[in-house]
């Protein structure tokens, strides 16, 4: 167990963005500071879908 090496390599360089890191990212550029409150609201949250889906620039365009 102690002297086991395992197979395979590391990827070089920095570590890629999970999804949710990459969402909490788009969140913070589209100015939202109250993410809880506004994604329990249902009318609040689809304003701000429409506003993602016509900003340019958000870090993940899945």
């Amino acid at each position: 167990m102690l002297n086991t090496k395992p197979e395979g390599n590391r990827r070089v360089g920095k570590p890629r963005l999970r999804w949710e890191e990459c969402v909490w990212q788009d969140i913070r550029i589209l100015g939202i500071n109250n993410r809880m409150n506004v994604a329990s609201n249902r009318e609040e949250w689809r304003a701000i879908l429409r506003k993602a889906r016509a900003h340019k620039g958000l870090s993940c365009q899945w």
